[in-house]
């Protein structure tokens, strides 16, 4: 891999991982609010903070005006002011009572019994997410010989599913929160129906978006890039994604509904089998023992999303999230 790009990228990642307090703070946030049931807030904050760093981040990276030319590294500081900008209004938000909580800390005290709770809940989720953040890395590492247009290419094909998977978190998220109200309201056959209603909306969402890119992959590289080496390799990567894309409804609706129920334990077993048995033994071996080369890697997330998706539907069909004490 060449020099400059593992330069830029350490000086990106810095400054990325010197906003994480904010970052967390700002998720936290949004969790919070958004699981009273007020959506719409949260969906203004990060519609700000997305007005905020789009904007902000080509006067950092070409030193337009006033601003000083900082390449990738604007790129990451833009990202993090709008993070700081996001977390502080979501705070004062929740201390002044504009949304459906209001936090005080006049009636604050040490409680053990909560804290387990939220230990509870909160220790799987972060082991789900920072394996699943583990788990990118190492692919990443796996891709790196290949060459700087093989990482190119993956990057991009990255970028598009985390587009396209937003509106299977965004509706998954909803469900979940609607199935931890029905729980509570003793009504688990509604949360259920409630939950495979999100999984067809994003479902037909996901095919449409397949068969676009399916006819049309080119075209959807070419927005990014206009290299022809890059748009070719991505637009294999993109065809080879829409085998996931398929079912990545179940994968996103269940397991943000499954979570809803305060039932996360399952949710890190399921994704640490999807990323450490699946995609990245088979990332390493199908290059290596096929004819697939390159190709092999992005098969392989395909094939951890598959088996995601069956364990998924097998554990929500057997119902114990229904009946889960929090």
């Amino acid at each position: 891999m060449e020099s400059q790009v593992i330069t830029e990228g350490t000086a990106f990642l810095r400054i990325m991982f010197a906003g994480w307090v904010t970052m967390e703070v700002l998720v936290m946030g949004l969790y919070v609010i958004q699981s009273s049931g007020d959506t719409l807030t949260p969906l203004k904050i990060e519609f700000f903070i997305r007005v905020v760093h789009v904007t902000l981040c080509p006067f950092l990276v070409k030193g337009l005006w006033v601003f000083p030319q900082l390449g990738v590294r604007g790129a990451a500081l833009s990202n993090v002011i709008s993070q700081i900008l996001g977390a502080g209004i979501g705070l004062w938000l929740l201390f002044k009572g504009h949304t459906r909580l209001r936090l005080t800390l006049r009636h604050f005290r040490f409680s053990p019994n909560i804290i387990w709770r939220i230990l509870k809940i909160g220790v799987p989720a972060l082991v789900m997410n920072l394996q699943r953040s583990l788990g990118d890395i190492a692919l990443m590492w796996i891709i790196v010989p290949f060459g700087t247009l093989a990482v190119a290419a993956h990057s991009l094909a990255s970028r598009l599913d985390m587009f396209l998977s937003l509106p299977g978190m965004g509706l998954g998220s909803g469900a979940g929160v609607l199935v931890g109200q029905n729980l509570g309201a003793h009504q688990p056959e509604r949360a259920e129906r409630g939950a495979w209603l999100a999984v067809g909306f994003v479902e037909v969402f996901m095919v449409v978006c397949s068969i676009v890119i399916l006819l049309w992959a080119e075209k959807v590289m070419g927005i990014f890039t206009t290299e022809a080496s890059l748009i070719h390799l991505g637009s294999i990567f993109f065809r080879i994604a829409t085998g996931g894309y398929l079912i990545l409804a179940l994968v996103f609706v269940l397991q943000s509904c499954i979570a809803g129920a305060g039932d996360t334990f399952p949710n890190m077993i399921i994704n640490i089998g999807m990323i450490w048995t699946v995609q990245l033994p088979l990332a390493f071996l199908l290059p290596r023992v096929t004819d697939l080369g390159l190709f092999g890697v992005r098969w392989a997330i395909v094939a951890s999303t598959i088996a995601g998706t069956i364990a998924y539907v097998t554990y929500f069909k057997l119902g114990r999230w229904k009946i889960k004490k929090v």
